[in-house]
């Protein structure tokens, strides 16, 4: 049996074991000789202090655009040799109702049916439609319509009662009030669509044939 001795001068022996395991984990800075100084570290840099972390990269290509593919639309629409260009008011229904006449068997999105309306467009609002395909996805009342291969009935309300500007020899107004109902080559009818659109419409002069400048769409 060990004396009370024998095991306190066990216990200091292991006391002072354990401290040297102090210090970087592995004793090897409680190893240097007796009396030379500990090893200094130089100040911590800010690169050391905050690490880095490689940024997502942002894509630099656009995203493609929604396009349909070529072709004419199983619907009647107005025709410029049809449409009396001095009456400002039969060129803004013709420009709305061919807008909003869609064939989904062509058309990707309802830009394709805006493209058509072109000969009625002044060249600067046409070349601007034609520079801003969709690029987002249409919608769940499109995809929809899609589905059955739908084509639009589009019938225009005058809605001039909403505001509308006094007219000039060469700058006019019209609001008409759409009512778009689609129907499914597979015999489908899906529920009308109501929007009101806000049109501008100009020429150089009253010998001039009137064209649309711009088309506001408000659902």
């Amino acid at each position: 049996m060990r004396g009370p001795l024998a095991v306190l001068a066990s216990l200091t022996i292991a006391a002072t074991l354990a401290g040297c395991g102090l210090g970087d984990g592995g004793g090897r800075e409680n190893a240097r000789p007796t009396g030379q100084p500990a090893p200094t570290r130089g100040p911590v840099t800010t690169a050391e202090a905050t690490p880095t972390y490689p940024q997502p990269s942002t894509p630099t290509s656009p995203l493609p655009a929604l396009v349909g593919r070529t072709g004419t639309p199983a619907a009647s629409l107005p025709a410029p040799g049809q449409v009396d260009g001095r009456d400002a008011t039969a060129v803004a229904r013709a420009v709305v109702t061919t807008m909003w006449t869609v064939d989904t068997a062509i058309d990707a999105t309802r830009w394709d049916a805006a493209q058509r309306a072109a000969p009625f467009l002044t060249p600067r609002y046409a070349e601007n439609l034609r520079l801003s395909p969709q690029v987002a996805a249409p919608g769940e009342t499109w995809s929809t319509w899609a589905e059955h291969k739908s084509v639009t009935a589009v019938v225009a309300a005058p809605a001039d009662d909403l505001g509308k500007p006094a007219d000039t020899e060469t700058s006019a107004f019209h609001a008409f009030s759409l009512t778009v109902t689609p129907t499914g080559r597979d015999g489908w009818r899906g529920p009308a669509v109501t929007t009101t659109v806000f049109v501008s419409l100009e020429r150089a002069s009253a010998a001039q044939p009137w064209r649309v400048s711009s088309v506001r769409a408000i659902d």
